[in-house]
């Protein structure tokens, strides 16, 4: 049957919860919520009620409920359910849109169920994120990429093109550079440039390639390699190089360079042996 879990978390610099439901077996009756539910099931399939229609979901199905929306679940055989999910109050979803769009609004989503839309793995993604306290500047981009998507796949909303040079990536790219070892937040990087964080996010993205985060990610890797290079042991080398723990920096390391930070280490080391 699976263990039951229910565990619910707040981030208070995103001002969203994260919902994380397993191990389930029971239906929902009729209900409604006063935020926005955004959610993905990751295991087991269920019968959504909502509006006179009855949606059969499945894993990797997107499923948003405007606030108030009546809607109720139900089971479509007896295996457990898993389910992970984003609530978001209005003024925290009339401000996100706003930097989406600039334009303000409070959406009212038409689709409450996108089939095996690639919006799921973002949501799980950045609950689990959130869970994890990872990086601010993370969680805020994905949270406004989840946001600008999902008005334009179930709102119908515009949001505005972007330049395809703008001269605040330079100006935020120094800046990375020279601040990768301390924490840095979306908002800081757009005072800095006068853009909005939708804005800038975007422009960097298409510029670049790659994210703010992600570009950070890039710099903090190369500066550990260096430190690794002249011998500083791994814990040293992610604390300077801006990483907030040894586990994290291993992971992220591994995935950059294919190599465990140690391992690295010890190429060199080897090297400078008689």
């Amino acid at each position: 049957m699976g263990k039951k879990l229910r565990r619910m978390r707040y981030d208070p610099e995103l001002g969203i919860e994260t919902c994380c439901l397993g191990g389930l077996v029971q239906a929902f009756p009729a209900h409604f919520h006063s935020h926005y539910v955004i959610g993905t099931i990751e295991r087991g399939e269920r019968w959504t009620v909502i509006g006179g229609e009855k949606i059969r979901t499945r894993p990797g199905d997107l499923i948003v409920f405007n606030p108030n929306a009546v809607h109720a679940c139900q089971q479509v055989d007896e295996r457990p359910l898993n389910w992970r999910s984003l609530n978001i109050n209005p003024q925290v979803m009339a401000s996100a849109a706003q930097e989406v769009t600039g334009r303000a609004l409070l959406p009212r989503f038409v689709k409450t169920v996108l089939p095996d839309s690639k919006l799921a793995a973002l949501v799980r993604e950045l609950c689990r994120r959130i869970e994890a306290n990872a990086s601010r500047l993370h969680r805020g981009e994905m949270f406004l990429l989840l946001i600008g998507q999902l008005l334009e796949a179930c709102a119908g909303c515009a949001v505005p093109t972007v330049e395809a040079e703008r001269p605040e990536v330079a100006t935020v790219c120094v800046y990375l550079e020279a601040n990768y070892a301390r924490p840095i937040a979306l908002e800081e990087l757009s005072g800095l440039t006068g853009l909005s964080k939708y804005h800038l996010l975007r422009c960097f993205a298409r510029q670049k390639g790659i994210t703010p985060f992600q570009y950070l990610q890039n710099i903090r890797v190369d500066r550990a390699k260096t430190l690794l290079e002249q011998g500083c042991f791994p814990l040293e080398a992610a604390l300077e190089s801006g990483f907030s723990d040894q586990s994290h920096f291993t992971n992220v390391f591994k995935s950059h360079i294919g190599l465990t930070p140690s391992q690295y280490r010890a190429v060199f080391q080897q090297e400078a042996l008689p």
